[in-house]
C-alpha cells in the first residue's frame, strides 16, 4: 500500500514550471529573476500563494497545461489559509491526497484489483488489528486519509448516504478521522516517513480542514472538467444492500 508524502510540489513538471513562468512574467518582465525565485523554496512558496497564479488556473479550469499536482497544490493552499492553517508542508501533504485519490480512483485508471476500494470502513479498521509492524501503520494511514477525502471532498454524497441508506453520519466519520491521524501520527514509522508532524496537525484540526476542502470542492472545483475529476469510491456500511448514487457534480 503506498503511502502518501508530503511531496506534491517536487512533482512540478517541466510544463508547471513553463505554466508559473508565462503566468508571472507577463506581470514582471524578468523571466530569469523568477527562474531563482521558483528555485528558492521560500521564494517557490510565496509565487505559489501569489493571486496571479491563483486566478490563472481558476479563471481557466478546462485543459490548463499543468499537471493535477500544481493545480490541487495551489487550490488546496489557498482554501487552507482561509482557514487559518498556514503550514505549506500540509497543504503540500493534502495536496498529494487529492492527486493520488484522484488517479487511483478514476474510472480511466483501473487496475482490475479493486479489493482496497470495495472493503467497508468497518472491514479496514477490522484489518488494523492484524498485520505487521508496517501494515499497520500504512492502513491507519490510509483510513485517516480517506475519511479526510471523503468527508471533505464528498460531503453531500455521505449526508445523502445518510439519509437513503441509515449509514453512518458525516458526523461520525470526522469524529473518528482524527484518530486515525493521531494514531498513525504516533507510529514510530511516522517520523522516518517525515509525517509526524503533518498527522499531528491534522489530527488536531481535522474538522477546518475537511470543511476547507468542502469549500474547494464546492466552489473551485469543476467536476465537468476531464483532466481533474475527483471520483467518489466507496465507504460502506455492511448493512447497506445497495450503494446510492453519487450526488450530481461527481463523476
Amino acid at each position: 500500500m503506498k503511502v502518501i508524502r508530503a511531496n506534491c510540489r517536487i512533482q512540478f513538471t517541466p510544463q508547471d514550471i513553463a505554466f508559473l513562468l508565462n503566468t508571472l512574467d507577463q506581470h514582471s518582465k524578468q523571466e530569469t529573476a523568477l527562474q531563482n525565485l521558483l528555485a528558492d523554496p521560500d521564494s517557490r512558496t510565496l509565487l505559489l500563494d501569489s493571486d496571479t497564479i491563483y486566478e490563472a488556473i481558476i479563471d481557466t479550469p478546462a485543459n490548463l497545461p499543468i499537471s493535477i499536482h500544481l493545480y490541487f497544490y495551489v487550490l488546496v493552499r489557498r482554501v487552507l489559509r482561509n482557514a487559518g492553517i498556514e503550514n505549506e508542508e500540509l497543504a503540500d501533504y493534502v495536496a498529494e491526497l487529492l492527486a493520488e485519490f484522484t488517479r487511483s480512483e478514476s474510472p480511466t485508471n483501473q487496475t482490475g484489483n479493486s479489493n482496497t476500494k470495495s472493503l467497508s470502513l468497518d472491514a479496514w479498521i477490522e484489518t488494523l488489528r492484524g498485520g505487521n509492524h508496517r501494515v499497520r501503520f500504512e492502513q491507519k494511514a490510509h483510513v485517516a486519509n480517506r475519511l479526510l477525502f471523503h468527508t471533505g471532498i464528498h460531503e453531500e454524497w455521505l449526508r445523502h448516504r445518510t439519509e437513503r441508506r441509515g449509514a453512518p453520519t458525516l458526523e461520525f466519520y470526522e469524529s473518528v478521522g482524527p484518530m486515525f491521524y493521531r494514531d498513525a501520527g504516533q507510529h514510530s514509522l511516522a517520523k522516518s516517513y517525515d509525517l509526524r508532524l503533518i498527522f499531528e496537525q491534522l489530527s488536531g484540526r481535522f474538522h477546518e480542514t475537511r470543511v476547507a476542502l468542502n469549500e474547494l470542492a464546492t466552489r473551485l472545483l469543476h467536476f465537468d472538467s476531464p483532466s481533474y475529476p475527483l471520483v467518489p469510491s466507496e465507504i460502506t456500511n455492511p448493512q447497506e444492500a445497495q450503494e446510492p448514487e453519487a450526488p450530481p457534480g461527481c463523476v
